[in-house]
């Protein structure tokens, strides 16, 4: 857009226009800010009629929404593959962007698998952080009920959310599937992986979880060595679900065959494109 546009103007607009590629694209830009300057004073009025605690929690979660500026999705029309970008930008001092801060950005098993993917996804967070932004929109009874209930469950395994779980997590998380010719009841080409900093303590995580469980639960899971990994086998009803653990991340399959295929060593990306994945690595504020 050029010339006296209110668009033009706006500095919102033109910040998420020059980090989105525009051509030959399907683009759509919401302005984020004036949609709050205008539904805003009416969720307020909508609040007065609420019991306080609910009313308080509805306006701890309404007051994050007001650090958003605006937002951009860009469709590549060109592309054979259905690629979208989007970008979401937030005030600097905005308390949700402490949710990406410290985080590693780990897509090395996703981009690594040599089948053709049907789907993909890739973003990070830092756990802590979000954490605390959930417990902080919370009523005092329900956080407490919240602490309590995990503190109890986590002493029960043997294991402290914190410090052996959240502590140990580097903020990615990704999520695929592959291959759709080869999908079957017990095998769904589908891989998770969690970014972690410590293999070791991860390893000691699920050992420790798995030897304090219900000896019923426990009976349901076992640990056998594919192609020279570990692997926390889980069965459940036609499937068996499959976790490791390499290169810095904890990974969950549905079947062996997709286990196998990353464990295998085999990273080349082969005949699929992936030029349309550059899946950003940093945030924009």
């Amino acid at each position: 857009l050029s010339g006296d546009s209110a668009l033009s103007k706006n500095s919102y607009f033109q910040q998420v226009v020059s980090k989105l590629n525009k051509e030959n694209n399907f683009f759509i830009y919401i302005d984020i800010q004036s949609i709050i300057e205008h539904i805003f004073p009416k969720l307020a009025q909508f609040t007065e009629d609420l019991p306080e605690a609910q009313k308080n929690q509805m306006e701890k979660g309404l007051e994050f929404t007001k650090d958003y500026l605006g937002a951009g999705l860009s469709v590549d029309l060109e592309s054979s593959d259905f690629s979208v970008e989007s970008l979401l930008t937030l005030k600097p001092e905005s308390k949700v962007l402490k949710m990406m801060e410290g985080v590693e950005f780990n897509k090395d098993l996703l981009l690594g698998i040599d089948k053709t993917p049907l789907m993909i996804l890739s973003f990070a967070f830092n756990f802590s952080e979000y954490l605390n932004l959930i417990m902080g929109t919370l009523p005092p009874e329900n956080k407490e009920i919240f602490e309590e209930t995990t503190k109890k469950f986590y002493a029960q395994i043997g294991l402290d959310l914190e410090k052996d779980i959240i502590d140990n997590m580097a903020g990615s998380i990704n999520f695929g599937i592959f291959d759709g010719e080869n999908i079957n009841i017990t095998n769904t080409n589908t891989l998770i992986s969690i970014g972690i900093k410590d293999e070791n303590k991860a390893t000691n995580m699920m050992d420790t979880m798995i030897k304090n469980l219900p000896s019923q639960q426990q009976a349901l899971i076992q640990k056998e060595e594919i192609m020279g990994t570990d692997a926390y086998v889980a069965s459940a009803g036609f499937y068996r679900i499959f976790t490791g653990i390499k290169n810095n991340s904890i990974f969950i399959t549905i079947g062996q065959p997709m286990f196998e295929t990353i464990v295998s060593g085999k990273t080349s990306l082969g005949s699929v494109s992936y030029t349309h994945l550059t899946l950003p690595t940093k945030r924009i504020v």
